[in-house]
């Protein structure tokens, strides 16, 4: 390392890296080789001077030594801390590139350590403990293997280097200065270190800034990206106090917030440390899904959002999620404060009411729904909209005209003028544009993303199937993002739609159970719908008799028929048949459910093909349906032909099949050729 042709020879490492003791050595080897040394930086004229710690010279210093060099008069050997951003160091450490003599000592590594354990016996497991917790300082290691016996256990490594560790780091960090020390915080908080955040986090100058963050570099306790080692937080925290550690993270959290880019967690954090920012309820409201984290999410929402208003968005939000407890212990208390005057003539009822009935379809609850708009109605003269009509239509009390004439001739009320025009429409003879105005209605008010069917999805879809709008149906489904609605468009149909999916609050599970227990029973699988039975055991503890659960039911009470417990659906059967008739049966309606009844009169479609045959000539509408079937067409297609579900197209074929005994397809096909249907 030391010739005669070299000038300037520049060590360079972290704290503890043992750059002084290199060049210490060195520095004897050029005494006892007679050459003048001197560690007088300001009086040397010849010879060779030693400097340690040469980052800590000011710039007219280091630049006279290099132009000493540069010059001849003087040879130079430093050690020192990287600096990225010191130009005079910088341009030394050039000078010793130049002639070979720039030394880095980088951190250790696993290997590194099993050669200085030498034949201590240390294990490489040993070794790598001692790796990650000195973070490879020589000074660490050594001092941590001189501590340990030959053969030392794992957990007796992982003891001494964590005391060695420990002790070093804490010595180290009181050394830094204060700057630097809340620069270290802050990328312990894994916050952005760059400049122009740390300069505005900290309230300093940018010069000052740059020096910091160079120091905080050249301690080693940051990583080539500026990541600070988990080990070190806790003897960071001890250095600066937990005071002012938490005081950097609340001046850090306010600076992200102020620019937009502060995220969920970090926003949970913000408001644990007291910051109070109407800011910080969006970005936590925004944050709110259906996941584990989300009621923990809620819970911080509450406490950071005293204000009704936000009151009311939390409500939303846990509804979208599915976090329905939530969202109504909310909406409970804002309706109870709203019936007593305390919210003020200004606070949104209407809105309020809104999120508390959805609260109650997505538990199967529609009265409730129904008499939350009634009161809202009393109250305040609001119509309620969409959510109202499903509410009212859904059980029994008919379209409630409001008065519309002084409300703008917005979109919004176009959506809602032709979903309450859809509804009349089923509910009447001539049913069959109801499906294409409800989707109409749903297309120009779409809703944000839920994890749940919205209403009014539903609502379209279901009345798609009843009035044999396949194509809607299937069209309304696949904008439900849940994909539930798709399954159970896909079991009516007779189409498998494979596909896990969930569901999240009870109407959604009785949707789902639905579409499993009808997959199953077409299946002729009697021990898979069995099972499912029993797995949907809970389902008809949700109400299911309101109008759009029709499908639904049928399903389930045709399940139950198959299974021979028609006694644990009766009571939901008769409270829809007399919902129905409270509307005197309209055809779209009444024609879906009287088909599951009459396939389960029928013996249903899991009856085997031996059972006897029925007498008697098919009827018109038989006689329709295997003309469809001798053309080749599927149980869909033919329902679209016909204008009814493909549900029902399956009931008739199984009468059909039983009038002219036929067992399999091929001899139904053939039976009715011979009877000329062809």
């Amino acid at each position: 390392m030391i010739d005669d042709n070299r000038m300037c020879v520049l060590i360079s490492g972290g704290p503890g890296s043992g750059k002084s003791t290199m060049l210490h050595e060195l520095a004897g080897e050029l005494r006892d080789a007679g050459h003048d040394v001197s560690y007088d930086v300001g009086s040397a004229s010849q010879g060779w001077v030693v400097v340690d710690d040469a980052h800590l010279l000011d710039g007219q210093r280091l630049d006279a030594l290099a132009a000493a060099v540069v010059g001849g008069r003087l040879r130079v050997l430093a050690a020192a801390e990287p600096r990225d951003h010191f130009a005079e160091l910088g341009a030394l450490a050039a000078l010793a590139a130049r002639d070979g003599g720039l030394v880095v000592h980088e951190p250790l590594t696993t290997a590194d350590v099993l050669a200085r354990a030498d034949a201590t016996g240390l294990s490489t497991a040993g070794a790598a403990l001692i790796r990650r917790r000195s973070l490879g300082v020589a000074v660490v290691v050594d001092e941590t293997l001189a501590l340990l016996d030959d053969a030392a256990s794992d957990q007796r490594v992982a003891a001494v280097v964590e005391d060695v560790a420990a002790q070093w780091q804490h010595r180290l960090l009181r050394r830094l200065d204060p700057v630097t020390q809340s620069v270290l915080v802050l990328a312990a908080l894994r916050q952005p270190v760059d400049p122009a955040s740390a300069a505005a986090v900290l309230g300093v100058d940018d010069e000052v800034i740059v020096d910091a963050l160079d120091a905080a570099r050249g301690s080693g306790l940051l990583s080539a990206s500026d990541v600070f080692p988990g080990v070190v937080v806790g003897a960071l925290r001890t250095v600066v106090g937990a005071a002012r550690f938490a005081d950097l993270h609340r001046a850090a959290l306010s600076y992200r917030l102020q620019h937009n880019v502060l995220s969920v967690d970090e926003a949970m954090a913000a408001v644990s440390l007291g910051i109070t920012d109407p800011a910080l309820v969006e970005v936590l409201i925004h944050g709110v899904d259906d996941g584990p984290a989300a009621a923990r999410l809620l819970a911080v929402l509450q406490q950071a959002a005293p204000d009704v208003g936000d009151a009311l968005r939390i409500a939303r939000a846990a509804l979208a999620a599915n976090h329905l407890d939530v969202a109504s212990a909310l909406t409970d208390d804002l309706l109870t404060r709203s019936a007593t005057g305390e919210l003020g003539g200004e606070f949104d009822t209407a809105a309020l009411v809104s999120i508390a009935a959805e609260v109650a379809w997505s538990r199967g609850h529609l009265s409730h729904a129904a008499t939350l708009f009634a009161w809202c109605r009393r109250a305040t003269g609001s119509s309620g909209g969409v959510g109202a009509m499903i509410a009212d239509v859904g059980t029994g009390a008919g379209i409630v005209v409001d008065d519309t004439a002084g409300l703008a001739p917005t979109g919004a009320q176009l959506a809602a003028d032709l979903f309450r025009t859809g509804l009349a429409a089923s509910l009447s003879d001539d049913y069959l544009g109801a499906a294409q105005q409800l989707s109409q209605s749903v297309t120009l008010g779409a809703r944000p993303a839920s994890s749940h069917v919205t209403p009014e999805v539903w609502v379209a879809t279901m009345v798609a199937l009843h009035v044999g709008d396949h194509a809607g149906a299937r069209h309304l489904a696949s904008s439900d993002g849940t994909g539930l609605l798709s399954r159970f468009v896909g079991v009516v149909e007779g189409t498998a739609v494979s596909g896990d999916v969930a569901a999240g609050t009870p109407r959604d599970r009785l949707l789902l159970a639905a579409a499993d227990l009808g997959a199953a029973r077409r299946s002729r699988d009697v021990e898979l719908l069995r099972r499912r039975w029993a797995e949907y055991s809970d389902v008809l503890l949700t109400p299911c008799s309101d109008l759009f659960a029709l499908l639904l039911l049928g399903e389930i009470a045709s399940a139950a028929t198959e299974l021979g417990c028609s006694d644990a659906v009766a009571a939901h059967v008769v409270a829809a048949d007399r919902l129905l008739a409270a509307y005197g049966d309209p055809p779209a309606w009444s024609s879906a459910w009287r088909a599951y009844f009459a396939a389960a009169d029928d013996a249903s479609v899991a009856v085997p093909t031996d059972s006897p045959a029925v007498d008697g000539p098919l009827t018109d509408r038989e006689a329709e349906v295997a003309r469809e079937l001798l053309a080749g067409f599927t149980y869909r297609e033919i329902g679209e032909r016909l204008f009814i579900s493909a549900k029902t197209v399956e009931h008739h074929v199984s009468r059909i099949r039983r009038r002219l005994d036929a067992g399999s397809r091929s001899d139904l096909l053939s039976a009715l050729r011979a009877a000329g249907y062809e």
